[in-house]
């Protein structure tokens, strides 16, 4: 399925979500609540019974930026979280016949870990993008210290119109993939024994595990760039797919750190050049002035400065008038 082709699906409801995980006690929502500033208190005015997944004692702006756990209920608050956060990587799931308390507690556990060279990061549990990669590459210690024996995760996949859940099984951890209707269209099992052992110290991140998480970071960057591109230029980039605009936006930030950028603005700004000039520009002899009075003109200082004063430049000129129009 095209990434255009994903939007035509039903976002899943209560009813899909026991029927993927069936014989549960409980249902559980984890949110991020610092994705979104109506996620807090939606949750905390529900009726549905919920905690914050920092500790207790935090103030109140902490908490209503804090991963929220929330037991769901057949209703409308159910409805309009599913409605409201599906597709969009602001949580994840969980089915479990253990009580809150016990959720909460383990979660408090797993809130940081350890960066290959023992950084200390935040862990990023409640991000499906982040969770579902990592999952597959765990080895057994890591998977004890994510999901012990406390149910299955339940998340949407790589395309919002088909959800996974990750179940483990001893060694194993299976992987079902549904569609929109919960209909099963995919299964595998990992054997998690062949995976390197990481440090029973903590919850700790292998190198391999770091790079793949920078690219998953990296790629979700892309895509949120080809969506805001997309509303910003859409008579200029219609021609094009999403994944086509994928893969030349990622050429082009590549380019970009070529040169010397390293920062999301930096590329942000190089997107809108090769939009607006031709996703050639920089080996364009016609537009050499681009390079000598911008990109390698010192006078306005650091490289972020130099696209930024281009940026604002073409902002100005008819040519963004013609590719708006």
């Amino acid at each position: 399925m095209s990434t255009n082709d994903a939007n035509l699906y039903e976002k899943p409801t209560l009813t899909i979500f026991k029927g993927c995980c069936p014989g549960y006690r409980h249902y559980y929502a984890l949110i991020d609540c610092a994705s979104n500033d109506g996620l807090y208190p939606a949750i905390t005015q529900s009726s549905c019974d919920s905690s914050t997944l920092f500790w207790p004692k935090v103030g109140e702006e902490l908490k209503a930026a804090s991963p929220y756990i929330v037991e769901l209920q057949e209703g409308s608050f159910s409805n309009w979280l599913f409605e409201e956060t599906w597709g969009k990587s602001w949580g994840m799931f969980l089915a479990s016949n253990k009580p809150m308390p016990d959720l909460v507690r383990h979660f408090r556990r797993i809130a940081k870990v350890r960066g290959p060279n023992y950084e200390n990061w935040y862990f990023r549990y409640c991000d499906p993008r982040f969770l579902g990669a990592l999952l597959p590459t765990c080895d057994l210690t890591q998977l004890n210290k994510i999901m012990g024996d406390i149910g299955v995760f339940w998340m949407e996949g790589d395309e919002p119109s088909f959800s996974r859940r990750y179940r483990r099984m001893g060694s194993e951890l299976e992987v079902r993939t549904s569609n929109d209707t919960g209909a099963e269209v995919d299964l595998y099992i990992t054997d998690l024994s062949k995976h390197p052992e990481s440090s029973g110290l903590g919850m700790k991140i292998r190198p391999d595990q770091r790079d793949l998480l920078a690219k998953v970071s990296a790629d979700a960057y892309v895509r949120r760039m080809v969506k805001l591109f997309k509303r910003r230029y859409t008579k200029k980039l219609q021609p094009l797919s999403d994944n086509e605009l994928f893969e030349r936006f990622e050429a082009a930030i590549k380019q970009a750190q070529s040169i010397g950028a390293t920062i999301r603005q930096d590329a942000f700004f190089f997107l809108n050049i090769c939009v607006l000039y031709g996703w050639d520009f920089m080996d364009n002899k016609s537009l050499a002035w681009i390079r000598s009075d911008y990109l390698e003109n010192r006078n306005f200082g650091s490289l972020s400065r130099r696209l930024e004063a281009l940026y604002y430049y073409c902002k100005s000129q008819p040519i963004m008038e013609e590719v708006l129009a």
